[in-house]
């Protein structure tokens, strides 16, 4: 479970795969900690540089208002000894008034989730490397 904080709903759990996460088309609903889902679908997949997904079909009453889509994309690039990650979220609103107010939220709120999300990305991926050392 991600636990998103900072007023944005986590991810409990997903269901519904249509197919490996690493082929464009392939779709998931996620089942958030708000008790709401959305509909996750892969764009793009070039592993290992480059993961893009598009999140659409909110079902919390609040977002779906006035969130059209959000899109993620991931880029990875070897920075030795390890990787550089650059993670970039777009959100596309309902209507001119609902993207004037997601702007804010989005440049400061969901950053913050954002960066939160990154350090315990890192923090996982360097306890497993960790462990598949020892």
């Amino acid at each position: 479970m991600l636990r998103a904080g900072y007023g944005f709903p986590g991810t409990e759990w997903t269901s519904g795969t249509t197919g490996p996460w690493d082929v464009p088309g392939s779709y998931r609903t996620i089942h958030l900690t708000d008790g709401s889902t959305v509909r996750e679908e892969v764009t793009a997949a070039d592993a290992p540089d480059h993961f893009a997904y598009m999140v659409s079909n909110f079902t919390n009453p609040i977002l779906r208002r006035l969130v059209k889509e959000a899109r993620g994309q991931w880029w990875f690039t070897d920075d030795c000894p390890g990787t550089k990650v650059k993670w970039l979220y777009e959100f596309e609103g309902t209507s001119a008034l609902a993207t004037l107010l997601l702007t804010p939220a989005i440049k400061i709120l969901y950053r913050r989730y954002m960066v939160a999300a990154m350090q315990r990305i890192k923090e996982r991926a360097e306890n497993e490397l960790l462990w598949s050392v020892r």
